[in-house]
């Protein structure tokens, strides 16, 4: 990410060849699932350092996976169990 210490103003992309680009534009959304997203923002950490300082202490902290669980077995009369 490159900043001018206010807002983000390009990004360098790097393909898979090892070549550079760089892409400049008013607005950018990082879509790249929250975990990713939040690995990108801490790599970028000593680059953005003032974009980042409002958030710094919680960036990828926060993160929660949707859970999964068998939280038990209903019985419906006569012993016959369904889920």
């Amino acid at each position: 990410l490159v900043s001018d210490g206010k807002r983000v103003t390009a990004v360098i992309c790097r393909d898979r060849s090892g070549r550079d680009i760089t892409v400049r534009a008013n607005e950018f959304v990082l879509a790249c699932g929250c975990v990713e997203a939040s690995r990108l923002l801490l790599l970028n950490q000593s680059s953005c350092a003032e974009l980042l300082a409002p958030v710094e202490q919680w960036l990828g902290r926060g993160f929660q996976q949707h859970l999964l669980i068998n939280a038990g077995t209903v019985t419906a009369g006569f012993g016959k169990a369904f889920r």
